[in-house]
């Protein structure tokens, strides 16, 4: 599958660029009220009217001006938004002229326009959209004026002539990659910007708690990241070549996703005492690092976190076979047939014994206390386990595909325990989940995925690890941590209970579930915890009530949804369609539909792995007090605002009086439920209603879906 992904992504570049530039016509419509004209003489295009241009869909054809040989564009007063991939690929155009009725530049809208020199953003722009300015090599400098609130991810990245950039005192957001370039050499920021800080041209955010981005282009061979620092955030040294060595503090307790990555000089790495957890690839391509040294505290280490380094490729550090970094298990040869895990070995990392089918039984220690996602993914003679008695964590999927999970032998009805652990349960609907007293650890593929289908999650009162409350939520032992919301309960409201600290993993929300109120204690709301949402899966919330003035909603996708292009998405769900509809009139076998599923759910996870998106909001309103973090983040992201102090507290539900009751096949064990989760798992990554909104078939009820 990882394979196929690759290739896919690599069929799609070189189509993308096998593309000619195309012939455009002396006039024409970009957005509903907006027009252009074109002097094919000096190729100059000529922007006027009022209102949006028109978003177009990605590294598609769809924009009069896709890989057009335009020189230049003058935007007349009046336009107020440059449309998402308007001016993608235009490899000559060398000028821009923006107005100030312009507020918004969208996603991809100048990608790899190469020969675009230096454009003069206006004061009236309040956000530069993600990869806006990617690959534009011929830009030198930029200015960010003030009235900029938020900067999306990789915006500049590949401007690679681009030596300082300055952040004004009124940016709230900058996204992962914005400025990644190898020639940037610093990055000042405003002393009054309440968000960030730079210390000798790094970016910080506002307490120097997280380092966000040390330049690519800086000039110097080590470095030392101040004490006080917790987390080193994800693409922070992006590629990084000149630096041979860095110095964590022990203060630093996160290092995360691609922290290090292609940072191809650096020598040895010592992750000290205190950090929890090494996020996937966070040392990928670091081609001569060739000393690595992990601490015990390590609970969590991701995928290929040490891939392609002089490390991983000197066969000494390997162990019959199998790669160890001090107590934790990274990697396993893919043909190995036996394995003994040493003792002492605290973590087995994400993937690490992925592929190796030749492998019969394994015996995990009782020093073992974290498995990571994926671990034992596609082990298919793996069928004799013993698991180990301290386990604290079991990834998702980490036993996906094993022999042991395929032998219906070792279920106990719907669910599959290994030892004291709970690690899978039968893809279906239902109405509550019970988790007895003596389960201690539930794998997260069955929080995070699996419980995406239950109403309810009952746990026994006497389990020392997990708790629920009377409407089926499930927390930590001490309901301190929020851990899984049933997506199918229904309950239009729902007040996470004061005492819960943190939101954790995703949440997923309810197709029923129209207010959500967070109250005071919490504190942590993780990156991405909001992101499934952000397919349009849930279409019932509406009100978000937040108490707590000072908590970060940055990354977590709160009120945002995402514009996916999956490759010709209207064929692609009418097959699916087509199929449905023939297996229930009984012209196609259990074995063959099966199959077919099997079939679209890898296509979907290819097409995924080659989506593009950018965040915009979907609707909901957000209720919190005014000069709050929360408004900010509401501004800044263009979602609906209410002071809470100034309102009648209560939120009117959905009137349902007309609705009639049905059976909904959300609600159905066998093959309408299955079908539901099909078109669920779609609705992921598309904005598209596939059955009341391509096929225009049935009635649709409070959860969404069509039904006959």
């Amino acid at each position: 599958m990882k394979k196929l992904g690759v290739l896919f992504a690599m069929v799609m570049m070189l189509m993308v660029f096998a593309m000619s530039a195309s012939a455009l016509e002396p006039t024409g419509q970009c957005g509903d009220n907006v027009y252009y004209t074109y002097d094919s003489a000096t190729g100059e295009v000529i922007i006027s009217g009022e209102g949006k241009m028109t978003d177009y869909d990605y590294y598609s054809s769809d924009s009069p001006f896709y890989r057009s040989d335009i020189t230049s564009v003058v935007i007349e007063d009046g336009v107020t938004n440059i449309g998402r991939c308007v001016f993608e690929y235009c490899a000559d155009l060398t000028s821009v002229t923006i107005p100030d009725s312009v507020t918004s530049i969208g996603c991809m809208a100048f990608e790899y326009c190469t020969s675009l020199i230096n454009p003069v953003i206006p004061e009236s722009v309040k956000k530069i959209g993600e990869m806006a300015f990617r690959g534009c090599s011929a830009i030198t400098s930029v200015t960010i004026p003030d009235s900029v609130r938020k900067i999306g991810r990789m915006a500049f990245s590949h401007c690679d002539l681009l030596t300082e950039v300055m952040i004004s005192d009124r940016i709230t957001d900058i996204g992962e990659s914005a400025f990644a370039g190898k020639s940037l050499q610093n990055i000042y920021v405003d002393e009054g910007n309440t968000y960030f800080t730079s210390v000798d041209g790094v970016l910080f955010d506002k307490d120097k708690t997280k380092i966000l981005i040390f330049p690519q282009g800086k000039d110097c061979t080590a470095y030392t990241i101040p004490y006080g620092v917790k987390i080193v955030g994800d693409d922070a040294f992006y590629r990084c070549e000149n630096l041979e060595s860095v110095m964590i503090p022990d203060s630093v307790t996160n290092i995360g996703y691609e922290a290090f990555v292609g940072c191809s000089n650096l020598k040895s790495i010592t992750v000290p005492n205190g950090v929890s957890s090494i996020g996937p690839m966070a040392f990928w391509q670091c081609s001569r690092l060739a000393d690595i040294t992990f601490p015990d505290s390590v609970k969590s280490i991701g995928y290929y976190v040490c891939e392609f380094t002089a490390y991983k490729n000197d066969i000494s550090n390997w162990e019959n076979d199998v790669l160890y970094i001090n107590n934790h298990l990274i990697d396993a040869k893919e043909s190995i047939d036996s394995c003994e895990i040493k003792e002492g070995t605290l973590t087995i990392g994400d993937y690490a014994f992925m592929g190796c089918r030749n492998l019969k039984s394994m015996a995990i220690p009782d020093s073992v206390t974290s498995i990571g996602d994926w671990a034992f993914d596609d082990c298919t003679m793996l069928s004799d386990i013993t698991m180990s008695e301290n386990i604290e964590n079991i990834g998702c999927y980490s036993f996906n595909g094993v022999a042991y999970s395929t032998n219906t032998e070792n279920w106990i009805g719907d669910y599959l325990y290994l030892g004291n652990a709970l690690i899978q349960i039968k893809d279906k609907i239902y109405s509550e989940i019970y988790i007895p007293a003596n389960i201690s650890v539930i794998a997260d593929n069955v929080i995070y995925e699996q419980f995406f289908s239950v109403e309810k999650i009952v746990v026994d009162e006497n389990n020392k690890n997990y708790s629920s409350d009377e409407y089926g939520v499930l927390f930590n032992k001490n309901k301190t941590k929020l851990l899984a919301y049933p997506v199918l309960s229904e309950n239009k409201e729902y007040a996470i209970p004061e005492g819960v600290k943190e939101i954790s993993g995703l949440f997923f929300g309810s197709f029923n579930l129209n207010k959500l109120t967070i109250p005071e204690s919490v504190e942590i709301i993780p990156e991405y915890c909001f992101f499934f949402e952000s397919f349009n899966f849930n279409t019932a919330l509406t009100d978000v009530y937040i108490y707590n003035d000072n908590l970060n909603l940055e990354g977590t996708y709160l009120g945002l949804t995402y514009y996916g292009y999956l490759p010709d998405t209207e064929s692609f769900f009418k097959q699916l369609f087509e199929k449905n509809k023939s297996y229930l009139e009984g012209n196609i076998t259990d074995e063959e539909y099966y199959e077919y599923l099997a079939y679209m759910e890898s296509q979907i996870v290819v097409y995924g792995m080659s989506v593009d998106y950018e965040a915009v909001p979907y609707g909901i309103t957000i209720h919190a007090n005014s000069g709050s973090n929360i408004e900010t983040y509401a501004e800044v992201n263009d979602i609906d605002f209410k002071d809470i102090n100034n309102e009648d507290d209560s939120v009117t539900d959905k009137d349902d009086s007309d609705t009639d009751e049905c059976e909904c096949i959300c609600h159905d064990d066998g093959i309408f439920g299955l079908i539901y989760k099909i078109i669920a798992l779609v609705q992921h990554f598309t904005k598209v209603d596939l059955l009341s909104k391509i096929f225009h078939i049935g009635q649709v009820c409070d959860c969404g879906i069509a039904h006959y």
